[in-house]
């Protein structure tokens, strides 16, 4: 985790900061593209079909992770208690009703494509029977970085 601090400035304050130190204008343009470019990379499910949509959202939430690799652990189902295979890139946290809230889609549209992205291999297929809320295991980071990256 990194430290954070936060300021309350009124707009005349940060208006006069950035008066005097033209940089600080620069640096805050800076923040909010990369910020508007992240959110259109990731959120931009109107441009894709909702394949794409998905895949783009994991990507981007497994590679906001800061071990993904870490070993020793352990993902709970309603079967039990499993161990993550070594080395195994997950993504767990968000349901598919966030994930439907995030894109703008119905929860079956996004059953649909974790379904699909099964299907093709992208993310692991759970063995009948196992459910598992809120976790991904991803098969092929390769092939869901392309997934990601097409357009329909």
């Amino acid at each position: 985790m990194t430290t954070c601090a936060t300021v309350g400035l009124t707009s005349r304050t940060l208006a006069l900061l950035i008066e005097q130190e033209t940089s600080l204008a620069l640096l805050l343009a800076q923040l909010a593209n990369d910020r508007a470019m992240t959110v259109e990379s990731v959120y931009a499910a109107s441009k894709s079909d909702p394949v794409t949509g998905v895949a783009r959202l994991l990507e981007y939430l497994a590679e906001s992770r800061t071990n993904p690799h870490g070993a020793g652990r352990i993902r709970w189902t309603r079967s039990g208690i499993h161990k993550v295979p070594e080395g195994a890139l997950t993504v767990s946290g968000p349901s598919q009703a966030d994930l439907a809230d995030a894109l703008g889609l119905g929860r079956t549209t996004v059953e649909k494509a974790l379904a699909s992205l099964r299907a093709e291999g992208v993310l692991t297929a759970l063995p009948p029977g196992t459910r598992s809320n809120r976790y991904y295991e991803i098969a092929d980071f390769a092939l869901l970085r392309s997934v990601a990256r097409s357009e329909a």
